[in-house]
């Protein structure tokens, strides 16, 4: 009652129906979306999609936030209105991270820019969430972000209602935000029990898929797990096996399923390939989503791991052993740290550079530490002494087995801030045993 204008956010292109209905009732509608369509809604007043067949806006891989932020900056230009965009961009960049999307083109300058922005924790809301986090003030990534600010800032819309975050956003007020704040902690709490039982199971059926033979994607599924953080596990495990992943929750003869790419594959298109086997899909290149009959799972497995196959056909490659440099301790100094995050932000389509350093001899300092955690001692070609941590890498790499023999790694260097102290740090992302060694 009342109601004169309706804008959707990262939904509605395919909503005929809904669009059809809210017309028919004497009321505006603007869609504002991102994912593939094939033909523009009829009645909508307005329909804002970079992948509307015969858009002309040159960038495609725009995100629901990004999109809505395009809005809003052409609302201003039009009717000559201040609307302070710059203070809204870290909106735009939460979202733009928190959709996995590609950071190329004007995805990067939105997170860029917004980085700046989350920076100066204007918005009582982040600054409350960052202390409940404890996300650093200083010296954060976009890689910290998504591990710490998206999960919590996704909590409540997993596993009850998202209100709680629109609130968090958009007050001014410290001490509600503060509350609010706290609130989405505990559930984020929540989430993480379900979180981690979702990742350790599928990982334990990864692992024992992958002993048996290769696999191109891997396509899990169980009634036991929450629907709202399969999308997690998948990410995880995609990043952790590079393979294209898809977990889903059933319940009730139904299952909700959602998949990630790990850089190999176009996730819309391989659901597109199966899309007689779903009730319903949707996504973009990195992600997607879907539901489908619990009978037609199987079906389902075999019909996407086909459809990867064919489409890394003649084009495979294993994106873990991708090298970008060949480095020594010495060079990874402030100065080179200091150049590299210059290519920052980090994510999909602007991956961190990956480092090999060659014939390291393992010392004996080398220990385990934390949970699991290998923290390596070890001396390069050069002679120069480094210390590299490898998270969860200490039951294959256990320092009775390599200590005294030679190993190659990969990793990142980044800068690290422990105790006050900042330090570079070389965090491995693999180990093999070096020709020389004698292990």
């Amino acid at each position: 009652r009342g109601l004169g204008l309706v804008v959707s956010v990262d939904c509605g292109s395919s909503d005929q129906e809904v669009v059809s209905f809210l017309k028919e009732n004497g009321i505006a509608v603007i869609i504002t979306d991102h994912h593939e369509t094939r033909e523009r809604l009829a009645g909508a007043d307005a329909f804002l999609n970079p992948k509307l067949p015969g858009e002309s806006y040159p960038f495609k891989e725009l995100v629901g936030a990004g999109v809505a932020y395009k809005l809003l900056q052409g609302l201003g230009m039009r009717m000559g209105l201040d609307l302070s965009l710059e203070r809204r961009i870290d909106l735009a960049a939460l979202g733009t991270l928190g959709d996995y999307a590609l950071l190329t083109g004007e995805n990067r300058t939105i997170v860029s820019l917004g980085m700046r922005e989350i920076a100066d924790w204007r918005r009582p809301g982040l600054k409350a969430l960052r202390t409940e986090s404890g996300l650093s003030p200083n010296g954060f990534t976009a890689r910290k972000i998504c591990f710490t600010l998206i999960p919590r800032l996704n909590s409540p819309g997993r596993i009850g209602s998202a209100r709680e975050v629109v609130n968090l956003l958009v007050t001014g007020e410290k001490e509600i935000a503060a509350g609010i704040a706290r609130e989405i902690e505990e559930k984020n709490r929540r989430r993480r029990v379900h979180d981690s039982s979702v990742t350790e199971e599928a990982s334990y059926l990864a692992d024992i898929i992958l002993k048996r033979s290769e696999q191109s994607a891997l396509v899990f599924s169980s009634s036991s797990w929450h629907e709202g953080v399969v999308g997690i596990g998948a990410s995880r495990l995609a990043e952790k096996y590079n393979l294209p992943t898809v977990l889903i929750a059933v319940r009730g003869g139904v299952g909700k399923g959602s998949a990630r790419s790990a850089g190999v594959v176009n996730i819309k298109e391989a659901l597109e390939r199966c899309s007689d086997l779903l009730v319903e899909y949707g996504g973009h290149r990195e992600a997607g989503g879907f539901s489908i009959e619990e009978k037609r799972i199987p079906d389902f497995q075999h019909a996407f791991e086909e459809a990867v196959e064919e489409m890394l056909e003649g084009k495979k490659e294993d994106p873990a052993l991708r090298v970008d440099a060949e480095v020594t301790f010495d060079a990874c100094d402030r100065e080179f740290v200091s150049f590299l995050s210059r290519l920052a932000p980090y994510g999909p389509g602007n991956h961190e550079p990956v480092l090999l350093v060659r014939d390291i001899e393992v010392l004996g300092g080398t220990r385990v530490v934390g949970d699991g955690h290998l923290r390596l001692e070890g001396r390069d070609s050069r002679g120069a002494v480094q210390h590299l941590i490898a998270f969860s890498m200490a039951s294959a790499w256990s320092p009775d087995r390599i200590v005294g023999g030679h190993v190659d790694v990969l990793a990142h260097a980044r800068s690290n801030v422990y105790q006050g102290k900042e330090e570079i740090q070389l965090q491995v992302k693999a180990i093999r045993l070096a020709e020389k060694s004698l292990i």
